[in-house]
């Protein structure tokens, strides 16, 4: 059976948040992880893409949290896209 995004949604509100501090620094890292759900994904791309994470003084970045490791606001909101177009 094929996830819907409403299926997404929902996995967005029962996300772990302790989850969200594994040692992910990049977009690419999350797409590619077998032990998340796509909605996990989801949750955990959207919440770097929000602007709590942007980094002071340079609002298209945003700073992993956990990691230090600041990102492109736009690669995150590509692998955004990518789940949308994945069929997993």
């Amino acid at each position: 059976m094929q996830q819907t995004f409403r299926d997404d949604i929902a996995s967005e509100f029962t996300f772990s948040r302790h989850r969200s501090s594994h040692s992910f620094k990049y977009p690419h890292q999350v797409l590619g992880d077998a032990l998340l759900s796509r909605g996990e994904k989801r949750a955990l791309l959207a919440e770097w893409a929000s602007d709590a994470y942007a980094v002071e003084g340079r609002p298209g970045w945003r700073q992993i949290p956990g990691s230090g490791a600041v990102v492109v606001i736009d690669d995150v909101l590509d692998a955004l896209r990518a789940l949308d177009y994945s069929h997993n």
